[in-house]
This record gives structure tokens, sequence and C-alpha cells, in this order.
């Protein structure tokens, strides 16, 4: 095979493969953002670690963390 159709066989399935994965991201999100606006998501879901844990208080750590995002400026946490 000749070594200009190698690379146009590989640069083409590359180039389908890397739409594919815009394609499947796009979807993703679309779908995120309209769960969202719909008021679907209203925390982690069943057998998320926040879930699983949900009564066990913050770590010293975790409360420095948490009071460093607080101080940040605008309205991103809510």
């Amino acid at each position: 095979m000749a070594r200009g159709v190698w690379w146009r066989r590989v640069g083409g399935f590359w180039g389908r493969l890397g739409a594919g994965l815009v394609a499947l991201g796009q979807a993703h999100v679309a779908g995120a953002v309209a769960a969202a606006e719909a008021g679907g998501l209203v925390g982690p879901g069943p057998g998320h670690p926040e879930r699983v844990v949900g009564d066990v208080g913050m770590t010293a750590v975790e409360r420095g963390l948490w009071s460093q995002l607080v101080d940040l400026p605008g309205d991103w946490l809510g």
C-alpha cells in the first residue's frame, strides 16, 4: 500500500472518530442542560459517595476548602 493511501485512511478514521466524539459530547451536555432547566438535578445520584456518607460531617480540610470557595467573588456557588 502506498504511503499516501495509508495516511489518508488513518487520517480519515481519526477524523470520523473525533467528529463522533464531539457529537456525543454535545448530546450529553444538551441533555444535562435540559435536565437542569427542568429541575431534574437535585444532587448526587443513588450510590454516589456523597450520598453514601451523607451523615458524616466535613473534615477540617473540607471546611477550609469550603471557606475558600465561599470567599470567591461572583455568584457561582448558588
